[in-house]
């Protein structure tokens, strides 16, 4: 063709190049890059590395007249540049276009890119690694995804180099984008690199790790940063508040979220009396209504605290309707004593395991009534039945000999179930019946 080839030890890796240097990494590992510019308006980055000597050194040994290497067998890596663009000159990441009207393009390859941002996990610098991905817009599970077992070694390191006190930077934006996916291997932007990688042998490791990410990898991540969180926290309150918006974040951010965790954690604050926790629990609260999009779910959650005033501050914020706000207000406070107003709130939710339970301990008839009821509707009365043991003197409560005569009835009318029935009937105390 009109345009020359490129070519090593008279060996040919590319066609119509229209320009192409060689670039060495700066500050960083000793890896070098052929960069090319083709004809069809490409940008070429092919890696020398061992790999690639050991095809030209065989190709140049059994040419028998053919002086061309496959492109398969070569890693490469391409992308679109402007018509007629020509290297003008590269420096670390960037690589400088000059284009055809007289203007340079800087532009930063994903290959160059990695590299750098290995250098600096390499190295345990976290932060200046997290900003190399945030600002060229990579994907954030690289830096777990890289080496894995690095990554949860370094944990705390990690957390305090990206910082955590702005909810818009730092580890917020980064717990936001980590998902289950393994992003070496997933992606198809970033998996060509990291064959590259593994297959070439150009890093300083010599080689990818083999320590993966779990297949639930977004909540092992989440749980490892809500423990340390709380824990880093909890041994110092006042010196590091922002911690607590971390323990939030990665509580909403697991799959299923753990709403009531943090809003019983919230509560915890707020009862606290402490009135710098008490602005860290309001700020978590605000936090919480940023990140989740089901105000109404949230709405129900603060309601199963039991809290009045997490449950009016929770409710003013998501806007619910003063009216129905009252009813609700009215109709639980008109139950008495406490584990039975907490046992209609977990009617009113759905969460019959727990009413159930409020309703062991509550000690009237009503309670046991709407035990029963419960009971036979949703097929719990062994739970139901197994919530009075918990009381040391439960085999003395009538309350107790009511509920298995009950569901002794129960099962041999409707089940046929004599023998279990008769069981039932013995924990009562009817022998006879029995």
């Amino acid at each position: 063709t009109q345009y020359p080839s490129q070519t090593s030890n008279q060996i040919k890796l590319a066609y119509e190049v229209t320009s192409f240097t060689i670039h060495k990494m700066t500050n960083s590992s000793n890896e070098i890059f052929i960069i090319i510019t083709l004809n069809s308006h490409e940008l070429m980055i092919i890696p020398i590395s061992n790999h690639l000597k050991n095809l030209l050194t065989s190709s140049s040994n059994n040419m028998n007249g053919k002086r061309n290497i496959s492109p398969d067998s070569i890693h490469s890596f391409r992308r679109k540049i402007t018509k007629g663009a020509s290297i003008f000159v590269t420096d670390d990441i960037n690589v400088a276009l000059h284009i055809p009207r007289g203007e340079l393009e800087i532009i930063r390859p994903r290959p160059l890119l990695i590299s750098k941002m290995r250098y600096f996990l390499e190295k345990l610098d976290f932060r200046s690694a997290f900003r190399l991905v945030r600002t060229n817009r990579l994907d954030m599970n690289l830096l777990v995804d890289d080496d894995y077992q690095r990554f949860i070694e370094n944990s705390k390191d990690f957390l305090n180099a990206v910082g955590y006190n702005n909810l818009k930077d730092g580890f917020h934006i980064f717990i936001a984008e980590i998902n289950d996916l393994d992003s070496t291997v997933a992606s198809d932007t970033y998996r060509p690199i990291y064959n590259a990688y593994q297959a070439m042998e150009i890093s300083r490791t010599k080689t990818v790790s083999i320590q993966k990410p779990k297949k639930d990898k977004k909540n092992i991540i989440c749980d490892l940063f809500k423990n340390l969180s709380l824990e880093l926290y909890t041994n110092d309150m006042h010196s590091n508040p922002g911690l607590f918006s971390v323990f939030t974040a990665c509580c909403i951010r697991k799959n299923p979220r753990e709403i009531e965790r943090v809003l019983l954690k919230i509560k915890e604050e707020l009862d606290s009396e402490d009135q710098a926790r008490i602005n860290t629990a309001e700020k978590s609260i605000r936090q919480i209504f940023v990140i989740v999009d089901d105000k109404h779910k949230l709405f129900r959650e603060s309601l199963g605290t039991y809290d009045k005033n997490l449950f009016l501050m929770v409710a003013k914020r998501a806007q619910i309707d003063p009216t129905e706000i009252a009813e609700l207000l009215k109709r639980f406070e008109e139950c008495q004593p406490l584990a039975f107003r907490n046992a209609n709130i977990d009617i009113y939710l759905k969460r019959f395991d727990k009413a159930l339970k409020n309703l062991a301990v509550s000690g009237h008839e009503l309670a046991l009534n709407e035990g029963i009821r419960i009971a036979k509707k949703e097929k719990k009365f062994a739970y139901f039945i197994s919530c009075f043991t918990e009381n040391d003197n439960y085999q003395s409560s009538d309350l107790y000999r009511k509920v298995c005569i009950e569901y002794a009835e129960v099962l041999a009318k409707s089940h046929g179930k004599l023998r279990e029935a008769a069981i039932y009937m013995q924990f009562a105390g009817e022998f006879a019946k029995a």
